[in-house]
């Protein structure tokens, strides 16, 4: 069984349920963070899913994708692993089975195309170099920071001979003319602090910051 299936969305509740659709293996409980700061978003979800074990956090802010993942870390402290997933990627039938068959206390595994968009990390990787880093906001390069620290650390990816539907990469931005063109400025924020810390070899996290947080919304903002 699949401890704990955790997803961060933002829109695109259409592509979260054609990845719903093709669970057929185990899951303890599959948390969806609604990020969107609208309830309504994910109305229906649970109920058209009575079989599987669905948690909706509706949040009144986007709590970005470092801070999801790190709340679902959180929510689900005694999981031997963590599965994380985005809404536009939607896995084959048959990876479900095989992310539990090669995860573990050790393992970081994803499948050979979709890499950060569907992955496992064990116990003993957060308890040797800790959750991920929350100055990177919204979304991007928060992958590539993690991956560096883990291998630094010794442990390895392990990656399934399976592929996933992306259904086009970055459908959040993509649907929505205005994360695009903010994304066009948080991108380039984060790709330098995130070379910053490569180029230093000092891979410290700054972690949350409320100026940073400010600067990098893209939903509107809210008093």
């Amino acid at each position: 069984m699949i401890p704990v299936l955790i997803i961060p969305a933002l829109n695109r509740y259409d592509l979260l349920r054609k990845s719903l659709n093709t669970i057929n293996y185990p899951i303890g409980e599959i948390l969806i963070i609604n990020n969107s700061g609208e309830d309504t978003m994910s109305d229906g979800i649970v109920q058209e899913y009575p079989h599987l074990n669905i948690r909706i956090l509706n949040l009144p802010s986007n709590m970005g994708i470092t801070g999801s993942w790190n709340l679902g870390i959180k929510l689900y402290p005694w999981a031997k692993y963590w599965m994380f997933a985005s809404t536009d990627t939607t896995l084959l039938p048959e990876t479900w089975e095989q992310f539990d068959l090669k995860s573990g206390p050790d393992e970081n595994v994803m499948t050979k195309n979709a890499g950060w968009n569907v992955f496992t990390i064990g116990e003993n990787i957060v308890k040797k170099i800790g959750l991920f880093d929350e100055y990177i906001y919204p979304a991007y390069y928060e992958d590539n920071d993690y991956h560096d620290r883990l291998t630094m650390a010794g442990f390895k990816t392990t990656h399934l001979d399976l592929e996933a539907d992306e259904n086009g990469v970055s459908q959040t931005i993509k649907s929505n003319p205005v994360f695009f063109i903010k994304n066009d400025y948080t991108y380039v924020q984060n790709h330098h602090y995130y070379w910053s810390k490569k180029n230093s070899g000092d891979y410290t996290c700054k972690g949350w910051d409320l100026e940073r947080r400010r600067d990098h919304e893209w939903l509107p903002q809210k008093h």
